[in-house]
């Protein structure tokens, strides 16, 4: 009898198989609300940014919360967009942002 783990070769086929294993095991951080008062706050603060201001931004992408700094390369009111180090950001998503300089 040669190696247990041939048996189980058959199953390499399945290509993917593991990454979607992974991708399940992901612990997805819940998106917070966000109290009226920070909304206000985080209103007054986005609205002092402008394009080639430098900050660091802390939003919502998929399953948790992510943070990018650089200067502001974009924003657009008509899509609730900003585009910052590459990476567009929907306004509705930012959680936080810190104006680092322009």
């Amino acid at each position: 009898m040669s190696n247990g783990a041939d048996q189980f070769s058959a199953f390499a086929a399945l290509t993917g198989f593991d990454e979607v294993i992974r991708e399940h095991e992901k612990i997805t951080e819940v998106r917070r609300e966000m109290a009226e008062d920070a909304a206000i706050e985080l209103s007054e603060k986005m609205g002092r940014v402008r394009k080639g201001s430098k900050i660091k931004i802390i939003f919502y992408h998929k399953d948790g919360y992510k943070t990018v700094s650089g200067a502001v390369e974009n924003i657009d009111f008509i899509y609730r967009t900003l585009r910052v180090a590459g990476k567009r950001i929907f306004l509705d998503d930012v959680a936080d942002i810190e104006n680092l300089g322009t």
